[in-house]
This record gives structure tokens, C-alpha cells and sequence, in this order.
């Protein structure tokens, strides 16, 4: 099998709207400085990506988040993201019922455990140290979205 030909997943993770992780992101330097030479104001997913990728040193790339765009708007891939997610985790998608019904097996990994509570502490840690203070796990909200297997995915 291809990798584009592997099955959906659900992402669990963190959403901040997207407005406010774009001023946040904004206030490390050098994610400042990349955003006005190379990407403008509407690339905050591919700035963060090379930010993430070429400025950051190994210990700390291994540290920072995974992201992932996500429309309160539904789950249309070709609608623009309203928020963006800090991923925790994800399982394989294979059919509705999964986000349907709480009483399937794969429910239970769309609530909000201690480790993902823990998983945002540490990011929120990760950016406060980048220079972005003033965020708090308060700014987050814990929630899941469907998208493409992260086998193709670049952030």
C-alpha cells in the first residue's frame, strides 16, 4: 500500500483559534523575522513548519508540537481553518461510529486523560520559553478532528 493510499485518522489534540496562535506566534523573534522575509501574513501552518524544521535545534524540534489546521466549519478539507491544533495523538479512522457512538472502543480516545493535559503543560512550557509568556493551557480547548493519515503530513 501506497502512502497515499493509507486510511484517515482522528487527531486528538489542542485547538487555540487561529487569530491568536498567529499572534502568538509572532512574538518569537526569529518565527517573527521568518514570517516577514519569506511566508507573509497567511502562511502561519508552512512558517511554523520551517521554523520548526530549519531554526530550531534537534533537542528542541523534538519538543515542539505537531500542528494541524481545524474548521469549526466541518470537517471539508477545502475549508479554511478556523483554529489551530497542537496534536497529542491519533487512531485510525475506519468508520462514523467511532465519533458517534460513545459506547464504541474508539470513543474513549476522543476524552481529554491526564496525559494530554500533561502534553499541553509541556507545550505551553516549550513556548513560554520561546518568549511567549503570557500563554496558559487556559487558551486551549481539548478536542479531535478526521483528517489525512499523518504519513503525509509535513508539520
Amino acid at each position: 500500500m501506497s502512502k497515499y493510499d493509507e486510511p484517515d485518522v482522528i487527531y486528538r489534540g489542542y485547538m487555540i483559534p487561529m487569530e491568536k496562535f498567529n499572534t502568538m506566534m509572532k512574538k518569537i523573534p526569529a518565527y517573527r523575522r521568518l514570517m516577514k522575509s519569506q511566508y507573509g501574513e497567511h502562511s502561519h501552518t508552512y512558517c511554523y513548519c520551517h521554523w520548526k524544521h530549519a531554526i530550531l535545534d534537534e533537542k528542541l524540534k523534538k519538543r515542539a508540537p505537531k500542528i494541524r489546521e481545524h474548521s469549526a466549519n466541518g470537517d471539508s478539507r477545502d475549508v479554511e481553518g478556523t483554529h489551530m491544533m497542537l496534536l497529542v495523538g491519533y487512531v485510525p479512522y475506519k468508520s462514523p461510529r467511532q465519533v458517534e457512538d460513545p459506547a464504541h472502543p474508539s470513543a474513549r480516545h476522543l476524552v481529554e486523560k491526564d496525559t494530554d493535559r500533561e502534553a499541553i503543560a509541556q507545550y505551553v512550557q516549550f513556548f513560554q520559553k520561546r518568549g511567549i509568556k503570557d500563554l496558559n493551557t487556559e487558551d486551549f480547548t481539548f478536542g479531535w478532528s478526521i483528517g489525512s493519515n499523518p504519513c503525509l503530513l509535513t508539520t
